[in-house]
């Protein structure tokens, strides 16, 4: 269901991102069935602040970027860079 203050054109562009790679994260089992359909910023915000800064680093979110489904194409972007960077740095 789109949120209200997304435009229908961002919603559907949006939607056409939603299973690349810089918009997937493998939970496991248990991380998994608690993030469901929760929001980004719900899901993270659940957490305690340790367990908070490690799904942080270990999803390869961009430092300062906002979980907000209002700022998901600067997210996507930002993370595609860390991912490309991370992915470059292994096969070098």
């Amino acid at each position: 269901m789109k949120p209200p203050k997304i435009t229908p054109e961002n919603w559907l562009r949006w939607r056409s991102n939603r299973n690349r790679l810089p918009n997937l994260h493998l939970l496991d089992g248990k991380g998994n069935s608690s993030k469901g359909s929760i929001p980004l910023i719900e899901f993270v915000g659940s957490m305690n602040p340790e367990t908070r800064e490690r799904f942080m680093e270990t999803a390869m979110i961009p430092e300062g970027a906002s979980l907000e489904i209002e700022a998901f194409e600067e997210f996507y972007e930002g993370r595609k860079i860390v991912l490309s960077k991370n992915i470059r740095a292994l096969l070098s």
